[in-house]
């Protein structure tokens, strides 16, 4: 003693492309199959039952082409987005490796006691190099 159940629905649709329009139905199945055993707890009529449902909705699916124009500009706005993001993250990036590198080490750059020329300003060397006169 076996309860096959099936449920059918069935929706209307409308397919219209370039090249052919058509009407016609999209379709889904589910199934269930239960055991009829009274003496174990499962009650029901054994059988086969099909159950249908039509939907009241259509689906029109549609094909419609991009004008070259319209795709240039999209093309346009993604390449300049493209280049202003890597724009912007560069700068950050730099701002950075600036910070870090330069800024937050100390006694890289040392003011010499050099004369001040007649603007005032001194003369300040790196110390890992090494200056001499001749």
């Amino acid at each position: 003693n076996h309860l096959f159940q099936y449920f059918i629905t069935i929706v209307p649709t409308k397919l219209n492309t370039y090249q052919m329009s058509a009407d016609t139905h999209q379709y889904s199945v589910t199934e269930r199959e239960r055991v009829i055993n009274h003496a174990a707890g499962s009650h029901g009529v054994s059988g086969i039952f099909m159950k249908y449902d039509i939907s009241s909705l259509m689906v029109k699916v549609t094909e419609q082409h991009m004008p070259l124009w319209q795709f240039l500009v999209r093309l346009c706005g993604i390449v300049g987005g493209i280049f202003s993001t890597t724009g912007m993250i560069h700068g950050m990036v730099g701002y950075l490796v600036d910070v870090v590198c330069c800024r937050f080490q100390m006694g890289i750059y040392k003011r010499m006691n050099a004369p001040l020329n007649a603007e005032g300003d001194g003369l300040i060397v790196a110390p890992t190099g090494s200056y001499s006169e001749q």
